[in-house]
């Protein structure tokens, strides 16, 4: 295994943390405005399989229609990029070591 492999892996497990993270308060904040319960609308976006859960709350969640603050999309914005990146790095420094193994 290679140190980019490594450098990935954690990448991958810190950014997706950090996605979580982020969708939670996202979802928090946009469900105090738009929704009766801002607190199951978050514990279903982490605990349900992430993004699913998410597109269940942008879909059934969003009962009114008023303008949400915002905050917190710009953090959610960039730990998904981070996110997209480092699964790149890593499935790609394992199907590196895979061939390179066989």
């Amino acid at each position: 295994m290679s140190l980019f492999f490594y450098i990935g892996m954690i990448m991958f497990v810190l950014s997706g943390i950090c996605v979580l993270i982020s969708a939670g308060l996202w979802t928090y904040a946009d469900a105090k405005v738009r929704s009766n319960n801002p607190e199951l609308w978050t514990v279903i976006v982490i605990f349900v399989n992430f993004p699913f859960g998410l597109i269940a709350y942008l879909i059934a969640g969003r009962k009114k229609t008023e303008k949400s603050p915002g905050k917190y999309k710009k953090l959610l914005i960039i730990f998904a990029i981070c996110f997209v990146f480092s699964s790149v790095i890593y499935i790609g420094e394992f199907i590196r070591w895979i061939i390179t193994t066989s």
